[in-house]
């Protein structure tokens, strides 16, 4: 009754930008609402964070010194979560550390 969005996941995945080019560093969100089991969240994290750290395999218009910043959204409680979803706190736990990477 009455609760509404229970929660919001915030990962931000920030690459260290040299000095020298630290004026060219570009900043993305992203936001992603009503979120399941978050295994969507937690898929886009890891690309990303992937896509970040390695010139090579960054998303189109992506460089390594961008600054992502990922916003997870969903209805349920962490209870609800928990009853409905087995590997949740396991997604949640690796969506934080992706913002560690």
């Amino acid at each position: 009754k009455g609760e509404g969005v229970q929660g919001i996941i915030r990962v931000s995945l920030q690459a260290i930008a040299s000095p020298t080019i630290s004026a060219m560093v570009k900043s993305k969100s992203y936001l992603l609402l009503g979120e399941g089991d978050f295994t969507y969240s937690l898929d886009m994290c890891r690309y990303l964070a992937s896509s970040s750290s390695s010139s090579s395999t960054a998303a189109e218009n992506e460089t390594p010194d961008d600054d992502v910043s990922i916003t997870c959204t969903g209805v349920d409680t962490l209870r609800e979560l928990r009853a409905k979803y087995r590997d949740i706190d396991f997604v949640l736990r690796n969506i934080r550390l992706c913002s560690k990477d």
